[in-house]
């Protein structure tokens, strides 16, 4: 009887290895044929969301409303052309309208999907989703460095000052502070440069990382970004160019400043512009009568510290293309 069981368990881990050998070998199969299998590109199942979709729906799907969605597409016509030239030959183009490529361009960034999933979803074959993606993505840059409503700006100072009020009501311990800066990894390919890699390997996390630092607005909004940096790089030297911005008397509110983790330096020109919560051990070597006050600031700190948290959240969880190991691209800085 156990000599049995022992056989039958043999033959199930056999056959459980045999199986993850097999699906190892099959390689994963996202080519689907436009004349055999998709739809129709007005037929698509974007074309009905399209024509009636709530904003619950384009939301899920672009990361937009309906409304929003509508005000990229007007600046996107002016800088997508769907028609070839005149005169030029060659089969029409498989997508005519711009709506539906910007909502390609939206859901490849929204999604981890693989490429069949677009295929069925918008009716196009593997060769037209990439020129529509590559092609689309240079309109799509053009179309958001001349759209107000996606700068990345500086607050004025009456700004800062009703930010700073709004994050008082919340806190009223926590005062003049209108926003909140931190950093953020995402996880790339490792690069065949060994100098590279090691510059983009992160000792602390064990992976290779681009790196950047972000300012969020107590009213959700990006006031200054520095992206795509390697990996080992600290968030403090980063921020050096969001130190010398935040210490220009012409451009903040005497008093105000940001909320930061302790990764940030406070000393010097930094003092009462950039706020971080309290060391371990700080509450302890201070004078008694004083602790409460501290730990009472220190949570306050530490619970307004989250909208930076909340902040990285917001970009990365409609936008899950980030969360994949992407080549690493071109550093940008962003310093309105």
């Amino acid at each position: 009887m156990v000599a049995s069981r022992k056989v039958k368990a043999a033959v199930i881990i056999y056959n459980l290895i045999l199986y993850y050998r097999l699906k190892m070998v099959i390689r994963e199969r996202n080519f689907l044929h436009s004349n055999a299998l998709l739809p129709t590109v007005t037929l698509s199942p974007w074309y009905i969301l399209y024509n009636n979709g709530s904003d619950s729906d384009f939301i899920n799907i672009t990361t937009l409303t309906r409304a929003g969605f509508q005000n990229l597409l007007t600046e996107f016509n002016k800088n997508y052309i769907v028609k070839a030239k005149p005169g030029r030959p060659g089969r029409p183009p498989r997508v005519k309208d711009n709506h539906c490529v910007l909502a390609i361009l939206l859901h490849f960034l929204g999604s981890q999907a693989d490429s069949k999933t677009w295929q069925e979803m918008f009716g196009v074959a593997p060769a037209t989703l990439d020129r529509l993606v590559w092609k689309g993505f240079n309109a799509l840059k053009k179309s958001l460095d001349n759209l107000p409503e996606a700068d990345i700006k500086w607050p004025s100072v009456q700004e800062q000052i009703i930010l700073a009020d709004k994050v008082a009501a919340k806190e009223p311990l926590i005062r003049g502070r209108w926003g909140f800066i931190d950093g953020k990894n995402y996880r790339v390919q490792e690069p065949n440069n060994s100098l590279k890699q090691n510059a983009m390997f992160n000792g602390w996390l064990h992976d290779v990382f681009v790196t950047g630092v972000a300012c969020f607005t107590a009213d959700g909004l990006v006031c200054w970004a520095k992206l795509n940096y390697f990996g080992s790089w600290n968030d403090g030297e980063m921020s050096r160019r969001f130190r010398e911005k935040l210490a220009d008397p012409n451009l903040n509110a005497p008093g105000h400043g940001v909320v930061s983790d302790t990764a940030f330096p406070v000393s010097d020109d930094m003092f009462g512009k950039i706020l971080t919560p309290l060391k371990e051990g700080d509450i302890e070597k201070a004078p008694q009568r004083l602790r409460g006050v501290l730990t009472a600031l220190a949570n306050a700190c530490t619970a307004i510290r989250q909208g930076a948290e909340w902040g990285m959240g917001a970009v990365e969880k409609p936008y899950r293309y980030l969360l994949k190991k992407c080549l690493m691209t071109k550093r940008k800085e962003v310093l309105y």
